[in-house]
């Protein structure tokens, strides 16, 4: 309020003040140190609707911010799903590449190829060479195309001999039993029809 007494300083001579000039001048001079009660309430509505905006975005905030937490673990789920789709699909590849070199056990081959590096193309780096070392190296787990053996169906897998599918020759028990060549369930058959 000092440009109050400032005005009525001026206007003020040997103890009279003239309040005509007074109220002109506080008139011309209110506005800039002061508003009016149509400013004061028109700002005060906007103040409260701004507190009322504020109140209300921070109530949705509050769902935004699970919204975001919800948004950044679905991120990391695509980022993680994406590995593995990657991962899956370098594996594939292998697979595809042993196969058609004729491999016989596939995840015995992986195994022993180890870790691969993908190039920025997505296709694995010198997977032919490696292919052709493991062929070199382990010949037993590739079908050979020149005198490749023909199985009739079945893959033998040693162990004993049993025969090879031939009756067994007439011999006593203790002969059959101390024999590891002879069918000893073809014999004991062949022994009850004889009887």
């Amino acid at each position: 309020m000092e440009w109050l007494k400032t005005i009525i300083e001026k206007h003020t001579t040997d103890g009279a003040t003239d309040v005509e000039a007074v109220m002109n001048a506080v008139n011309t001079e209110f506005p800039k140190h002061a508003v009016t009660k149509a400013v004061y309430n028109e700002q005060a509505d906007k103040l409260k609707a701004a507190n009322e905006t504020l109140e209300t975005l921070k109530k949705s905030n509050k769902d935004n911010e699970s919204l975001q937490a919800e948004l950044k673990s679905y991120k990391e789920k695509v980022v993680q799903l994406e590995t593995e789709a990657k991962e899956t699909a370098k594996k594939q590849s292998i697979k595809d590449a042993l196969t058609a070199a004729k491999a016989t056990d596939v995840d015995y081959l992986m195994y022993k190829l180890g870790e691969v590096e993908v190039g920025e193309d997505g296709q694995i780096k010198d997977l032919d060479n490696k292919i052709k070392d493991l062929q070199a190296n382990l010949p037993q787990f590739f079908e050979s195309a020149v005198g490749a053996k023909q199985t009739d169906g079945y893959k033998s897998l040693g162990g004993a001999d049993l025969g090879k599918g031939k009756q067994p020759e007439a011999q006593d028990v203790a002969t059959v039993i101390s024999n590891k060549d002879v069918n000893l369930t073809q014999f004991l058959e062949q022994q009850t029809k004889g009887v």
